[in-house]
C-alpha cells in the first residue's frame, strides 16, 4: 500500500469519527431548552496561502508554521426582518447592530500530506443598537469568547500529480462560546467537514471550498437556525512579478443555505463580498492583510458592511532565486544555480563551467577548455586517438581491449557480469551467479563435476554418488546433510505450522542432524540461518514471518547444544526468490530454510560485509495469508 493510500484511508476514518462524534453532540444539543448560534461568518483562512477566509488545499512542507491575529468590525451583522401580505421584507431592528471583532489563528505541517490548524475567535466589544420595537431585550454582552475550532487538513490531490490541489478538511468546534446569551458560540460540540481545491492559473491563485455545518434546528425570534451547507471561492494576483511590489490583490464571495430548506429563505441564503490585498512586509516572515466586505443578500451573519485587518506571523527558510540554496549562504541570491555538478554550491549560475567562451548548453566537453570548431572539445579531448565527432566519450580514453574500441568509450566490464575485466578470468564470458566460485568471472556449468548440468542437479555443489539409486538428481543417496564451501545443504525441507514459526515435529530429525553436523564440524565456524518466503501476502508480513521462523529454528538448535555464538538468524522474506512465484511448484522453492557458512563466505569475499544482526522477535502483525512448508 503506498503512502498516498494509507493517508487517504487515515482521512477517511477520521473524517467517520468525527462525523459521529457530531451526531452524539447534536443529539445532546436538541435537548437545550434556550437556543445560541455564533453570529460571525468570517472565518479566517488558517495558513498564509488561504484567501482571507478562503482555505487553500496545498500544505507546506513538514515543519512549517504561522500565526495570525485578525481584527474586525461588522455593522448590522444581526437583524430581524418582518416580512407582509404581499411579499414585502421590512427590517424591524437589530440583535447585534455594532460589532468589534478578534481571532486567533495559528497553524502547523505535521507531514507533508497533514496540517493541523486551529481558531479562537474573541469578540471585543458589541451592542444591539436602538433595538427592536416590540421585544423586551435583555442588555447585550459587551464581551464574549467564541467557540474553539480544531481543524486538520489532509492533503488527497497534488498539482505535480492531478492537475490540481484538493484536501479534506473535517474540522470540529468545541462550546468554549461564553457568556452563552453573547451570539458568540453553540453551545455544543459541531462538525464542520469540508473539502477545498486550489490551483495557481496564468499567475493567478484560485481557490473553493464547499462545507457543511450540521447543528440542530431552532428557532430565534422567528429567526431559524439549523443545519447548513456553505461555500467560499476566492481569488488573488500577486504583484510581485508583474510589478514589482510585494503586493497581492485579493478578492473571495462567501454563502451558505440550509442543508434541509436550501434557499427557502433569503435570511438563511446570504452572500458576502469581501476584497482587498496582503502586503509582504518582510519576504516569507510578516505579512499584513486588510480589506473591506459588503453584504450582497442580506442574511444573518452577513453585515451590511465590514472592515477587517490581520496580522500574520509565517517563518520561511528563505530562498528568493528557489535554488534550494538559502539566501544567507547564496553569493547570488536573485539568480538561481543551473546544478550541472560544477561549483553548485556557491549559489550562482556558471554558463560557461570550462571559461572557453562556448556556453556549456552546447558544450560537448563543458569542463575541458576546447574550440568552437569542436564544440567546445579540444580536437581529441581524452587523448584516445577517436576524434570527438566520433567519440561517444570524449572526455574519457577509449580502454582499447578490442570490446567494441570504436565507440571511444572504456567498458570496463565487457560481460556485463558485475566483475570489472581486470579480474574477470573469463571478461568475455559472464559468470553465472549459482553461489560457486562466482568470483573469478567465469561461468560454471557443472560445478560437482558430477556430468549432471547444474540447471538439472539438485545438488549442484555434492557430487552424485552414482550408485545406481536416483542417479539422475544429481544428489548422493546416502546423506541428508551435505557441507560445500559455503552452506551446509539440507536435501529436506524444514517444515513449519501453517503461517505459524512453530517447527513442526515431523522435522524435529532433521534440525537433529543439523545441530550433530554443526556441533561434530566446528571448523566451518559461524552460521547464519536464513529464511525465505514466498509472494504470497505482504511484504511486511513475510518479512516478519520469516524472521520469526529462523529465530525459532536458532533457538532449537543451541537447545541441542550448538554454541549460541555460532548462530545468526535473518530473514529476507520474499526478497531473494529462487524460483519464479507465478507456480505453486515454484513458490515451494522459494519457501525455504539456508544455513550460510558466514566465515567461509567472508574470506572469499574480496570486500566482506558484516551479516546484519539478529533481530529482537517481533510483535505478531495482523494475519495475513501466506502458505508455508
Amino acid at each position: 500500500m503506498t503512502w498516498g493510500a494509507v493517508h487517504r484511508s487515515l482521512a477517511a476514518l477520521l473524517l467517520a469519527a468525527l462525523l459521529l462524534a457530531g451526531t452524539l453532540a447534536l443529539g445532546a444539543r436538541a435537548q437545550e431548552a434556550t437556543p445560541t448560534f455564533p453570529v460571525e461568518r468570517l472565518r479566517p483562512a488558517l495558513d498564509r496561502d488561504g484567501i482571507f477566509d478562503v482555505e487553500w488545499a496545498a500544505i507546506d512542507t513538514p515543519g512549517s508554521w504561522d500565526a495570525a491575529l485578525w481584527l474586525g468590525y461588522a455593522l448590522n451583522p444581526l437583524v430581524l426582518n418582518r416580512r407582509d401580505f404581499r411579499g414585502t421584507t421590512t427590517r424591524v431592528g437589530s440583535l447585534v447592530a455594532h460589532r468589534v471583532g478578534a481571532s486567533a489563528v495559528v497553524s502547523v505541517t505535521l507531514l507533508e500530506w497533514l496540517e493541523l490548524g486551529g481558531e479562537l475567535p474573541l469578540v471585543l466589544f458589541q451592542s444591539r443598537g436602538d433595538g427592536v420595537p416590540g421585544l423586551a431585550l435583555g442588555p447585550l454582552s459587551a464581551f464574549a469568547v467564541g467557540d474553539a475550532r480544531l481543524a486538520p487538513k489532509l492533503q488527497v490531490l497534488t498539482t505535480e500529480m492531478q492537475g490540481v490541489d484538493l484536501a479534506v478538511i473535517p474540522a470540529i468546534t468545541f462550546p468554549t462560546g461564553f457568556p452563552r446569551d453573547a451570539y458568540a458560540g453553540e453551545g455544543f460540540f459541531t462538525l464542520v467537514p469540508e473539502v477545498a481545491a486550489s490551483r495557481e492559473l496564468l499567475g493567478v491563485r484560485v481557490a473553493a471550498n464547499l462545507a457543511a455545518r450540521l447543528r440542530p434546528e431552532s428557532v430565534t425570534y422567528g429567526l431559524q437556525v439549523g443545519h447548513e451547507l456553505t461555500w467560499r471561492v476566492g481569488a488573488g494576483y500577486d504583484l510581485a512579478d508583474a510589478a514589482g511590489v510585494p503586493l497581492e490583490l485579493d478578492a473571495s464571495l462567501s454563502g451558505g443555505t440550509s442543508l434541509l430548506h436550501p434557499l427557502a429563505s433569503t435570511s438563511e441564503s446570504p452572500i458576502e463580498l469581501l476584497f482587498g490585498g496582503s502586503w509582504e512586509v518582510v519576504k516569507d516572515l510578516v505579512r499584513v492583510t486588510a480589506g473591506a466586505g459588503v453584504g450582497v443578500v442580506a442574511g444573518f451573519g452577513t453585515p451590511d458592511l465590514r472592515v477587517f485587518a490581520a496580522f500574520r506571523w509565517a517563518p520561511r527558510d528563505r530562498d528568493r532565486d528557489d535554488d534550494g540554496i538559502l539566501d544567507d549562504v547564496d553569493k547570488c541570491p536573485d539568480d538561481p544555480e543551473d546544478k550541472d555538478g560544477f561549483e553548485d554550491s556557491d549559489g550562482c549560475p556558471d554558463p560557461d563551467n570550462d571559461g572557453d567562451g562556448v556556453l556549456d548548453v552546447d558544450d560537448r566537453c563543458p569542463n575541458i577548455p576546447g574550440v568552437p570548431e569542436q564544440q567546445g572539445c579540444p580536437p581529441d579531448a581524452d587523448g584516445d586517438g577517436i576524434a570527438n565527432e566520433k567519440d561517444k566519450c570524449p572526455e574519457v580514453p577509449e580502454d582499447d581491449d578490442e570490446w567494441q574500441d570504436e565507440d571511444g568509450c572504456p567498458d570496463l566490464d565487457n560481460d556485463d557480469d558485475g566483475i570489472l575485466d581486470k579480474d574477470d578470468k573469463c571478461p568475455y564470458d559472464p559468470e553465472d551467479k549459482d553461489d560457486y566460485e562466482d568470483l573469478d568471472g567465469c561461468p560454471d556449468d557443472d560445478n560437482d563435476g558430477d556430468e549432471i548440468k547444474d540447471g538439472e542437479d539438485e545438488c549442484p555443489n555434492e557430487p552424485e554418488d552414482k550408485d545406481g539409486d536416483k542417479d539422475e538428481d544429481g544428489c548422493p543417496d546416502n546423506a541428508r546433510i551435505v557441507i560445500t564451501k559455503k552452506k551446509v545443504f539440507a536435501l529436506e525441507k524444514i517444515y513449519f505450522e501453517f503461517g505459524k514459526a512453530d517447527i513442526r515435529r515431523d522435522s524435529f530429525d532433521l534440525i537433529n542432524e543439523i545441530a550433530k553436523t554443526l556441533i561434530d564440524n566446528p571448523e566451518i565456524g559461524r552460521v547464519r540461518i536464513e529464511g525465505h518466503t514466498d509472494s504470497v501476502g505482504t511484504d511486511g508480513y513475510n518479512q516478519w514471518l520469516s524472521q520469526e521462523r529462523v529465530n525459532s529454528v536458532r533457538t532449537y538448535l543451541i537447545k541441542r547444544g550448538v554454541p549460541a555464538d555460532r548462530l545468526e538468524a535473518v530473514g529476507y522474506g520474499e526478497a531473494k526468490p529462487i524460483s519464479s512465484n507465478e507456480t505453486p511448484g515454484g513458490r515451494e522453492k522459494n519457501r525455504r530454510v539456508e544455513f550460510v557458512l558466514i566465515d567461509q563466505a567472508a574470506a572469499a569475499a574480496p570486500a566482506p560485509e558484516a551479516p546484519p544482526p539478529t533481530p529482537a522477535p517481533a510483535p505478531a502483525p495482523p494475519p495475513a495469508p501466506a502458505p508455508a512448508p
